[in-house]
């Protein structure tokens, strides 16, 4: 699974005369963070330390080029026929029982400063080319953190993850970006749109997580 070719700066462009977006300095990483606060969608750039990234990007490497992962396809695992007529996404699944899986939930969890919730199940997910999700409110969940590992990302290869905002009455797009993390939740309507023919396996973790009521 190769990742090559030049990546657009896309959320630099959607900073531009954008009220909601700002920058901060947090453990010595620069992040910008997007928040649309009634819509529950915020975006961070350099979201994992570089140590945890490398360390997730590796592992997707590894996993998808040995031969020997074990998965499931959104064909079996999604509900309600989600994207039947997309092509395969292979979805990897680590427990609790992996360092890995739970030393991402015990950083996730720092940094997204969200009070009583609960990490549930973890996976990578790897969108081969010609694959989409199909419009979902992700009704299982409270909520979920995409984090995408591709060190470069063409759009002119799709792969956006679009979303609804029920306030202002638009759909919104976020771009793949190295490193970057994307938390949703009260189950706002998103989407995934196709990755293109010639795309290169777009490659995310994927964390979902329940709110405790007090």
């Amino acid at each position: 699974l190769s990742s090559s070719s030049a990546a657009s700066d896309v959320y630099k462009r959607q900073t531009v005369n954008h009220p909601h977006i700002y920058s901060t300095h947090i453990n010595h990483l620069n992040i910008a963070i997007h928040i649309h606060k009634m819509n529950n969608v915020a975006v961070y750039d350099n979201f994992l330390s570089h140590e945890l990234y490398t360390e997730c990007y590796n592992y997707a490497i590894y996993k998808s080029t040995s031969g020997d992962m074990i998965y499931k396809t959104n064909h079996s695992a999604w509900n309600d026929g989600i994207g039947q007529d997309s092509n395969r996404v292979l979805i990897h699944t680590i427990d609790d029982t992996h360092s890995l899986c739970k030393r991402l939930k015990t950083y996730m969890f720092d940094k997204i400063n969200l009070p009583n919730i609960h990490f549930t199940d973890l996976h990578f997910y790897f969108f081969t080319p010609e694959c989409h999700m199909p419009w979902n409110n992700d009704s299982n969940h409270d909520g979920s953190i995409t984090i995408y590992l591709n060190p470069k990302w063409n759009t002119d290869w799709g792969g956006a993850l679009m979303y609804k905002s029920l306030y202002y009455k638009q759909i919104n797009g976020v771009y793949p970006k190295q490193n970057r993390a994307i938390v949703i939740t009260n189950h706002t309507e998103r989407s995934v749109i196709p990755t293109t023919k010639f795309s290169n396996t777009r490659m995310s973790v994927q964390c979902f997580f329940k709110i405790i009521k007090d």
